[in-house]
C-alpha cells in the first residue's frame, strides 16, 4: 500500500529586535511524530488555514503563540526551504514561506513566553539545534 503524502504550506516569521541583532526562536515542545524534531528551535509560525493568506497566517500564529502583534517588514518572494518529514503513517512535504517581522508592542511578551521562546544573538546561533532552513531564512533578511 502506498503511503499517504501531504503538502503543507507554512508561513514563518523571522522576528528581529529593533537593532536587528537578535532573532526570536521558539522551541518545539509538542510531539510531532517525526524523530529528531522535538526540542529543536524554529522560527515561529504555522500552517496556512483554508482561505487565509500567508500574511494573515503569520500574524494569527504569532498572536496566538506569543501574544504579540507583528508588523510584516518584507516577504521573501521565493520559498527558501522545503522539508520532507516522514511520519509513521504518512509523508509531509512542508513548504516554508518566510517573512521578516518586527514586534509592534512588546507588552504581551510576558515571562511565560520565554519558557518556549527566546531571543538569540543572530551571530551566535548554534544551528545544529534548529530546524533545517532556519539559517537560510535568517540570513536572507540581511542580504
Amino acid at each position: 500500500m502506498e503511503r499517504t503524502r501531504k503538502i503543507v504550506p507554512v508561513a514563518v516569521a523571522v522576528i528581529l529586535d529593533k537593532d536587528m541583532e537578535h532573532v526570536l526562536l521558539q522551541r518545539r515542545d509538542h510531539n510531532t511524530g517525526v524523530e529528531g524534531l522535538d526540542g529543536m528551535w524554529e522560527l515561529p509560525g504555522g500552517k496556512i488555514e483554508f482561505g487565509e493568506t500567508p500574511e494573515e497566517t503569520v500574524q494569527r500564529e504569532i498572536a496566538e503563540e506569543l501574544k504579540v502583534i507583528v508588523k510584516i517588514m518584507r516577504h521573501y518572494p521565493v520559498c527558501l526551504r522545503t522539508n520532507i518529514w516522514r511520519h509513521p503513517d504518512f509523508d509531509m512535504h512542508v513548504l516554508l514561506i518566510p517573512y521578516w517581522c518586527q514586534i509592534m508592542d512588546t507588552a504581551g511578551l510576558g515571562s511565560w513566553v520565554f519558557e518556549k521562546a527566546r531571543w538569540f544573538r543572530v551571530t551566535g546561533i548554534n544551528y545544529s539545534t534548529t530546524l533545517p532552513g532556519t539559517r537560510e531564512m535568517i540570513e536572507a533578511v540581511f542580504k
